[in-house]
C-alpha cells in the first residue's frame, strides 16, 4: 500500500523549516499575493525562493498557492510570478480560477495543477470536469463523507484521470469553500481574494421563523477538523495527499501537528486519546469534529460547533516546544586526482549527481604531496549547504599537489552541479491532460437594451412592468419545485440547481430535471462546475450563475467553450473590471443588480445545532435569521437535500442588506451586460 503524502501548511520561512524537520512530504505556501492566506506572516522574496530550493534538496514537494480569483489586469503579473517559481523548483500550483489554470497550462509546459478546495468539488462529475481542464490533483471539499471520498478517489485511480487530496486536520469554514461572500460583502475583504476577515468566528445568535432564539454565542464557528482517529480508514483508499490546514498558524503548530500525523501514517495507526489530546493542546476550538466525514451531522450536529476559549489558549501557551533543526541531506563523494588528468569530483544525493572538473591538472608536489585525508578534509566543508558528507570513494596518485583554492573550486563546482540537477529534475511531476476546447470568437458587445431575469422561488411570480420596464427574459425557479412532478408555469422560465449536490443526490436531481423540462423549462441554471454533466443530460441550454465566480476573460471563455450560453459575472467585480472581460460571440453575460445576495451555503444546519429548527427537512421558504454582533439580521433559507431519506436541510444565509444597483443599469449595460438579474424575496 502506497502511503499518501503528508502536506503541511507553511505561512512563513520558519514554518517551512519546521515542516521539513517534522517529516512533511509536501508543503504548500504562497508568495506575497494571489493566495488565499494573504494575512499570513508570509515570505520575503529571498526567503520564498530559498524555501523552494531547500524543499527540493530535502525531497519535499512544494505546492504553490495561487488559489484566488484574478481580474484581467492582474493575470500577467500572476503568470510572471508562476513562471519564476516553476523555474526555481516549484512542483505544483494550487488554483481556484479556471482562467488562470488555462494560462498556466499553456504558458508553462508540463505544469502540475491542483484544483483548490475553493473550486468546491463535492461530487465525481466535478472532479472529472476539473481534470478535463488540466488539473491532475483535486482537493476535495471538506464536507464530503468517507464513502464519497472513497468512490471519487477510486475512479481517479482506475481511469488515471486525477488523484485526490483530502484535508485531515485544521480549521473548517462553516460555508462551502469558494461559495462565501460574507467577508467580502460586509467588510470589503474578499475570501475569494485571500482577505477573509473570518466573520464566522465572531459572536452572534440565531432565531427560528417563530422568533425563538437558539443556544450558543458563536453559531457560525465550527470546531477544527481532525481525522486523526480515522487514519486506518484513509490510508487504503489511495488518496495522494493528506492535508493539514493552517498557513496562519505558528511554526510550532506546524512542527507538532506534522510530527504526530507523520507517526500515525507511518505506523498505520489511529490516534489514541494521548495523541488526540496532544493535538488539542496544540490548537483547538473547544475540541475537534469529524462530523462531515462520519455523517454524524445528519443525526446530531451540535458538537460540531465551538470557539477558541481562554482555556484553549492557555493550553496552547503551555505546550510550546523547541523545534529541532533539520537534518542534513547525506551526500557521497567520488573524486579522482590523476597524473596528467584534470581533477574530478562528483557528489551524489537523492538519486541525482553533480560533477565538476578543474581546467588544469594537479602539479607535482615539492615537499607536501596531497593525501586522501587532507583532500577529504577540504571536500567535507559543506557547512553552508544542506548536505553532509556520508561516504566517499577517492583515488589520488602519489606525488601530486593541489592548492586549497583549487580544492575549494572543485567542491563548489560539484556541489553547484548537484543542486542544479536536483532543482531542475521534473521526473516526479504529475502533469494533467487538458481536453482541447472549441475555438471561440470574441466580440465587442454593444448592448442596447438588457433583459430581465428574476431569481425567484415563486412559480406564480408576477413582476411590476412599471417598476421594471425592460423586456423579461425569464424567471429562474428552484429545482425543488419539480422534485415530484411537473408544474404549470405561466412565464418563460429556467430551472436552477442547488449550489451543492452530493453523488447520492444525483438520481433524484435527474428525475426532477426531467420534470422541469417537461414543464417547459428553457434552460438549466448552475453554480458549480460539477453540475454541468447533469445539466447536459437534459439537452437544454446551460446558464452559469454567480457561484462560478467568473472574474476574468479567460474564465468566461473556458465556460463558454464548455457550452455555456449565458454566464453571470462575479458580484465582486466593479464596473471597470466587468468592462475588461472580453465577450464571447453568442454567449450572453448577466449581472446581479438587485436583491439579497446569498452569502453562505452551509452543509450543516445552524438552527438544528442551536436547538431551534422548526422546519426539519421541510419546504418553507424562510426558516430563521442569523444576527451578528452589531445587530444586522441575515435571513436563513432552507435547501432540502435531494436524498431519499428525511435528511436535514442545508442552510443558505442571505445578506442583511438588499443590493440595489438597478438604478445604475445604463452604466452596467455599457459594460456589455445582456441580462440584469434580480433576486426576489418571494
Amino acid at each position: 500500500m502506497k502511503k499518501p503524502y503528508l502536506l503541511a501548511p507553511c505561512g512563513s520561512y520558519e514554518a517551512v523549516l519546521a515542516a521539513i524537520s517534522a517529516g512533511a512530504d509536501e508543503c504548500y505556501l504562497g508568495g506575497s499575493a494571489n493566495n488565499a492566506r494573504m494575512n499570513a506572516k508570509g515570505f520575503t522574496e529571498e526567503e520564498f525562493y530559498n524555501a523552494l530550493k531547500i524543499m527540493r534538496i530535502h525531497g519535499v514537494r512544494s505546492n504553490i498557492t495561487l488559489n484566488t480569483l484574478n481580474f484581467d489586469r492582474e493575470l500577467a503579473q500572476v503568470l510572471e510570478f508562476a513562471k519564476k517559481a516553476w523555474d526555481s523548483g516549484a512542483d505544483a500550483f494550487i488554483v481556484q480560477d479556471i482562467g488562470l489554470a488555462k494560462l498556466l497550462y499553456s504558458e508553462i509546459p508540463g505544469v502540475e495543477l491542483h484544483a483548490s478546495t475553493q473550486c468546491a468539488c463535492h461530487n465525481l462529475d466535478g472532479a472529472i470536469e476539473l481534470s478535463k481542464l488540466g488539473f491532475s490533483r483535486i482537493v476535495l471539499a471538506r464536507e464530503l463523507p468517507l464513502e464519497d471520498i472513497k468512490s471519487i478517489t477510486e475512479y481517479g485511480i482506475k481511469t488515471g484521470r486525477f488523484e485526490t487530496e483530502v484535508f485531515v486536520h485544521g480549521a473548517l469554514c462553516v460555508c462551502h469553500s469558494g461559495m462565501c461572500l460574507m467577508s467580502s460583502v460586509i467588510g470589503d475583504r474578499s475570501g475569494n481574494r485571500g482577505l477573509c476577515a473570518q466573520p464566522c468566528r465572531m459572536p452572534g445568535n440565531v432565531t427560528n421563523n417563530l422568533g425563538k432564539r437558539g443556544k450558543g454565542e458563536y453559531p457560525l464557528s465550527l470546531r477544527d477538523l481532525t481525522l486523526s482517529k480515522h487514519i486506518t480508514e484513509l490510508l487504503p483508499l489511495g488518496i495522494a495527499s493528506l492535508k493539514i490546514e493552517g498557513r496562519m498558524k505558528s511554526p510550532d503548530y506546524v512542527y507538532r501537528t506534522v510530527k504526530i500525523l507523520r507517526e500515525l501514517i507511518d505506523n498505520n495507526a489511529d490516534a489514541d486519546d494521548k495523541k488526540y489530546n496532544e493535538l488539542s493542546e496544540i490548537f483547538s476550538r473547544g475540541g475537534f469534529t469529524d462530523g462531515y466525514f462520519t455523517k454524524k451531522y445528519f443525526t446530531d450536529n451540535r458538537r460540531m460547533y465551538g470557539f477558541r476559549s481562554d482555556s484553549d489558549k492557555a493550553k496552547t501557551a503551555d505546550a510550546v516546544v523547541e523545534i529541532p533543526p533539520m537534518s542534513k541531506v547525506p551526500v557521497k563523494l567520488y573524486a579522482e586526482v590523476k597524473t596528467g588528468g584534470m581533477p574530478y569530483a562528483r557528489f551524489e544525493a537523492n538519486g541525482k549527481s553533480g560533477e565538476f572538473r578543474l581546467s588544469e591538472p594537479a602539479s607535482l608536489a615539492n615537499n607536501a604531496p596531497l593525501t586522501k585525508d587532507s583532500f577529504l578534509k577540504n571536500m567535507s566543508k559543506l557547512g553552508s549547504t544542506e548536505f553532509v558528507l556520508a561516504g566517499s570513494e577517492i583515488c589520488i596518485d602519489d606525488g601530486l599537489f593541489l592548492t586549497a583554492s583549487s580544492i575549494n573550486s572543485l567542491r563548489r563546482g560539484a556541489m553547484e552541479a548537484l543542486e542544479k540537477a536536483i532543482l531542475s529534475d521534473r521526473s516526479g511531476t504529475n502533469a494533467g491532460q487538458r481536453q482541447e476546447s472549441a475555438s471561440l470568437e470574441c466580440e465587442t458587445r454593444n448592448v442596447k437594451a438588457p433583459k430581465l431575469r428574476f431569481i425567484t422561488d415563486d412559480p406564480n411570480f408576477r413582476y411590476d412592468k412599471k417598476k421594471y420596464p425592460e423586456e423579461l427574459e425569464s424567471i429562474c425557479l428552484p429545482l425543488e419545485i419539480f422534485r415530484d412532478s411537473t408544474k404549470d408555469i405561466y412565464l418563460p422560465f429556467g430551472v436552477r440547481l442547488p449550489r451543492v449536490i452530493f453523488d447520492a443526490e444525483k438520481e433524484n436531481i435527474s428525475n426532477a430535471l426531467a420534470n422541469a423540462k417537461n414543464s417547459g423549462a428553457m434552460y438549466v441554471y448552475i453554480s458549480n462546475i460539477g453540475h454541468i454533466a447533469m445539466a447536459k443530460e437534459t439537452s437544454l441550454p446551460i446558464y452559469c450563475g454567480m457561484g462560478l465566480n467568473v472574474s476574468n476573460s479567460h474564465a468566461l471563455a473556458e465556460y463558454a467553450a464548455m457550452g455555456m450560453e449565458s454566464i453571470c459575472l462575479s458580484p465582486e467585480l466593479k464596473s471597470a473590471q466587468m468592462r475588461d472581460i472580453k465577450r464571447v460571440k453568442n454567449v450572453k453575460c448577466s449581472a446581479v443588480v438587485k436583491g439579497r445576495l446569498p452569502l453562505m451555503v452551509l452543509e450543516s444546519c445552524i438552527l438544528r445545532a442551536s436547538g431551534v429548527c422548526s422546519n426539519y427537512s421541510g419546504a418553507s421558504h424562510f426558516c430563521g435569521e442569523y444576527t451578528d454582533r452589531i445587530g444586522k439580521r441575515f435571513p436563513i433559507y432552507p435547501e432540502k437535500r435531494f436524498t431519499d431519506g428525511n435528511d436535514p436541510c442545508r442552510n443558505i444565509i442571505m445578506n442583511a442588506d438588499v443590493l440595489d444597483i438597478y438604478s445604475k443599469k445604463d452604466e452596467i449595460r455599457k459594460c456589455g451586460v445582456d441580462i440584469l438579474e434580480i433576486i426576489t424575496e418571494e
